[in-house]
C-alpha cells in the first residue's frame, strides 16, 4: 500500500488531481475511476483517495 501511494503522490498527472482507485475488500489497485465492481473479487465497495 505504502509503495502504490508513493508512486501515486511523486507521479505527474497534468490537469487533475492524484488519486489512488483501489477495492475496499481484496485491496487491489484498480486502473480506472469508472468502474463499478473489482474485476478480481466482485467487490462494489470502490474507495476513491485524492492527494
Amino acid at each position: 500500500m505504502l509503495r502504490r501511494l508513493t508512486r501515486v503522490l511523486w507521479s505527474s498527472e497534468p490537469e487533475s488531481e492524484a488519486s489512488l482507485v483501489e477495492c475496499k475488500r481484496c485491496g487491489t489497485t484498480l486502473e480506472s475511476k469508472a468502474v463499478e465492481r473489482c474485476p478480481e473479487c466482485g467487490s462494489r465497495d470502490i474507495a476513491t483517495y485524492f492527494f
